[in-house]
Order: C-alpha cells, then structure tokens, then sequence
C-alpha cells in the first residue's frame, strides 16, 4: 500500500471523481429500496438461467432504467448498494429455508443488475463504480468497515459478477500492480494509477511498495517455496551425515528450516501455481470435493461407531477382550477394501456383522461419495470459466488486503516482526526493505522500466482488432484508389438500410412480440378513430 505523501498533487484518484461518498445511513436506505424493488420484480422463484439470460424477458433494458433512476443523485454507488441487497438476500435464504428459492433468484437478479449497470458505464468510470470503497450501518447498529463493489462480490462468491469483462480488468490491473491502494488523509483506500504518479526512470521504480504487487508477490513466494524445498532436502540428509563423527548435532541446514518454519507459522500458507487456470481450476475441484465429503465423513462416523460398538461387545462377550484400537483397525481395513475375515471367523454374529459392515461401507457409502464427488465436479466445470474469474479475483484482492503497507513475504516477515513494527517508523521500513529485498526490487524495476520503455512501439505495431462501430466510415466504407476509377463500392445499400431486417437480440422473444401487439394495437386505435371520424362527416 502507498503512503499518500508518495502521490502527485496532480494525480486525480480513480474514486468518483474525488466527490463526497454517501454516508453509511444513505447507502443503507438505498440497500433497503433496491431490496424493496427487487421484491416487487421478482415476488414468486423464478428460474435463475432465465434471470441470467442475456436476453431475459426479466431483466430488460427498462428495469434496468428503473433500476438506475431509483438510485437518484448516487448512480456511482448502485453497483455497490445491489451488490449488498445481493449478500443480504442470500441471508435470508439461509435464515429462512421455506422461501430459500425465492431469495435466492431476488439474489441473482441484483448481481445480473449490478453487471449490466457497470457494462453500460463509461470506461472511465468502471474502476470507480468497482473500486470505491463505502460503508454500510450494520443490522445491529454500528458501521460496518469500508468495502467495494469488487471485494463484496468476491466476499459473496459472485461468480456472474465477477467473470465479467469489467470486473476482470480491474482485477487484472490490480495484479499487474497498475492499480494500486494508497491512503487518504483520514486513513480511507482509494485507488490510482501506478505509472502515472510515479517516475520512469530506473530509480523511480526501486520501490519496496512494489513487492506488495500481487504478481510479484506470487513470483517471490514461488521462488522462496523452491529454496524451501532445497532446504529441506537437505535437511532430511542429517540420518546419513550423522554416521560422521565431525557431523554436529544441528547443521546449519537444519537452523534454516527451523526459521522458514516459524516464519511460515506466522502466517497462513500459501498456494504457489493458483494463478494459472488450469491448476486453479483443478485446486477448485479438489477443495469442492472435500466440502461435498462431510456428508460422506459424517455417515461414516456413524455407521464405523455403531459397528465398532457392537463388534467390541460381541469381542467381550466371552470375558476377554483385546485393545478397541484393535477392532477400529479391522474396520478400516475393511472400509479400504482388504478385510480380515479370519478375525470374526470364530463368531457367527461377529462374521455376519462385519460381513454387513463392508457392504455398507463398499456398496453405500462409497457409491454416496463417488456421487457427491462427481457432482462437485460437474458443478466446477460446467461453470468452469466464472468459476476461477471468481477465485482469481479472490486470490488477487487477498494480496491487496494486507493489514501493512509494507508487505515481508515469509520467512522475512519475522525482520517486520522483531525488528521492524515495534518500531512503525515509515523511513525504516523502506530502508530495511530496499536491503532485503534488494535483488527483487532490481529485477522489477529492469523490467518495469524496459516495459515502459517499449510500450509505446508495441501498442503502435499491435494491431486494434477492435471495430467502432459508430464511426461512419466504418459502417459505410468509401473505395479509393483503382477500384473506385472502375466505379466499384461497397456502400451500395446504406448501413442503416441493411439492419433494419435484424431482430432486436437485446430483448426476449415475449418482449419482442409484446412490442410488437402493442404497436398493432395502436395502429388500430389510429385506425379506428380515423373510421369514427369518417362515419360521423
């Protein structure tokens, strides 16, 4: 995070132009409004895939209007204000299980809403309508803590939200360390743009703020996780160099790994190769998986305590009985598929009840977990694209988040922690972190200086493959050169011309046909009154 003595005067934020945010009691009424709306629009379940369908007879341009001009003079925070009437009536679900279909799909519409609103926003104002942070008064009373749009959403797994084209490009400025948090003078986050209030030479970007850039963050964990992996295999050799009567007690190996290791313990550990889709995707499957199995573990632990207690007295039954870790020990033999038949073979009602243990266990539950696995999984990739846009974005506001404005990557967080925040004295923190880190922060600046550099040749050779298409030399070309002497051309019909036979695709098949009775219907009012008038002269 950036200080904000570190910024230009001039540098204007990307939040709302700098204008005055709405206070918690405005932004909570708004909620409640845009709550009672979606109410009205939706007051019975609605199927979601036809509330999320581009051309949904539900959320047509009109409600959105209507959506827009309920937000009065506060249009900039409606993106915000859906997004929490959205976690708000996923609540209520939860809370109230009968009418769970019915919030849910009022759900869904406020996050389809608040997507299609960003889309239809000017460019400039995209990163301020995802990006401003506001607050909220909390049912209890008090003021919630500062949030966006874009950390509500991936807060309340937003998946609709979050993989649009807006919501991904503020992220993926985020990550590159375009965008990045600095401080206001009353402690709020806003947001600015790095490399146009910085400077552009080579010192300008030996910066120890930009090791807080959650690209750079995830390529100095990827690093510092393979010298942990060198670190531990050598440490694991101490068995084999003990056999040396010159080997000591603890080499220093082994200190290495015991510092990594405290310095991991400090702070959770973290994933290295998320950040690209297809083990991202695969990570998200797997973690699906393991929620789906509680239902797996939690008949498991019923049926194996049943078993095991019937199985223990059935063992006891004769007045003598062997250790229960040892009865617990054939269950799990038999639930991992190699039972020990012999052990019961001397009890008819033993065998017959652990016969119908691995029955249970192989025929039942294992099919039960094969299901909710394949189910997670169908679940993951079906929506696979949304999916990891959504844990993408998440993983990318998690580095963001952090508590420091200075960010020590582990196993260095242990200077921050004995030398460095005791202290908290800014000029400190920036020169311990220019020595640590003094190889990473060359290399950034090398390559954010030679990127920089070479830009503007590459945004001049990159081609623009997109098409405006307003510019009317676009819509209706004019030949040049020997084509035009032969008297060709391509605008023999107008541009105009040709799309009137297009159908509308913005609106569903119903709203198209509603509109086009409704048009029928006053031609025959014409009409009519046009026969009235003739009958009568």
């Amino acid at each position: 995070m950036y200080q904000n003595q570190e910024i230009d005067d001039e540098q204007a934020s990307l939040i709302s132009s700098q204008s005055k945010k709405p206070t918690p009691d405005t932004l909570t009424k708004l909620v409640k409004r845009l709550r009672a709306l979606t109410t009205t629009l939706l007051p019975v379940e609605v199927d979601e895939d036809s509330i999320n369908d581009p051309t949904s007879r539900i959320i047509t341009p009109n409600v959105i209007s209507a959506f827009s001009d309920a937000a009065g003079d506060f249009v900039e925070a409606l993106p915000y204000c859906l997004l929490r009437a959205h976690a708000e009536f996923m609540k209520e679900a939860y809370r109230n299980p009968a009418d769970f279909g019915e919030n849910r799909g009022r759900a869904v519409a406020c996050e389809v809403l608040a997507r299609r609103i960003v889309h239809q926003s000017s460019a400039e104002k995209v990163k301020s309508l995802m990006s401003t942070r506001y607050r909220h008064i909390e049912a209890d009373g008090d003021i919630s803590e500062a949030s966006s749009a874009l950390e509500i959403a991936i807060d309340t797994h937003c998946t609709i939200f979050l993989s649009s084209t807006e919501a991904q490009g503020v992220v993926r400025a985020l990550w590159n360390g375009e965008l990045v948090q600095t401080l206001t003078d009353q402690d709020d986050i806003q947001y600015v743009s790095y490399h146009k209030s910085r400077q552009t030479g080579f010192w300008g970007h030996v910066d120890p703020t930009r090791i807080s850039v959650p690209r750079y963050q995830n390529i100095l964990r990827i690093v510092i996780w393979f010298f942990f992996l060198i670190v531990y295999s050598q440490a694991v050799r101490q068995p084999l160099e003990r056999l040396d009567p010159n080997h000591g007690v603890v080499d220093v190996w082994e200190i290495i790994l015991y510092i990594m290791a405290l310095a991991f313990s400090l702070e959770e550990l973290i994933t290295i190769f998320d950040g690209y889709q297809y083990v991202g995707t695969m990570q998200i499957c797997v973690a699906r998986m393991l929620q789906e199995s509680g239902i797996f573990f939690a008949l498991l632990s019923v049926l194996g305590i049943g078993f095991w207690q019937g199985l223990y007295a059935l063992d006891a039954a004769d007045g003598e009985s062997e250790n229960a870790s040892v009865v617990i020990h054939v269950l799990v033999q038999g639930l991992l598929q190699s039972p020990n038949y012999d052990r019961f073979s001397a009890s008819p009602v033993g065998l017959a009840l652990y016969y119908l243990w691995n029955i249970t266990t192989a025929i039942i539950l294992l099919n039960v977990l094969i299901s909710l696995f394949s189910s997670a999984y169908s679940d993951v990739v079906g929506d696979a694209e949304a999916e990891y846009m959504t844990f993408y974005a998440g993983k990318t506001v998690a580095m963001t988040r952090a508590p420091d404005s200075y960010v020590y990557p582990a196993p260095f967080n242990l200077v921050e922690f004995f030398f460095v925040a005791p202290f908290e004295i800014f000029t400190l923190n920036r020169v311990v972190m220019r020595v640590i880190f003094f190889i990473p922060l060359t290399i950034i600046a090398l390559y954010e200086t030679s990127s920089m550099k070479q830009s503007w040749m590459v945004n001049w050779l990159r081609a623009d493959d997109e098409v405006d298409t307003q510019d009317p030399f676009v819509l209706n070309p004019v030949v040049e050169g020997s084509d035009a002497e032969q008297g060709l051309e391509i605008t023999k019909v107008p541009f105009d011309d040709l799309i009137k036979s297009f159908p509308d695709t913005t609106q569903s098949s119903e709203a198209t046909i509603l509109k086009e009775i409704r048009d029928i219907q006053q031609r025959l009012e014409v009409l009519t009154q046009r026969s009235s008038r003739f009958l009568h002269t």
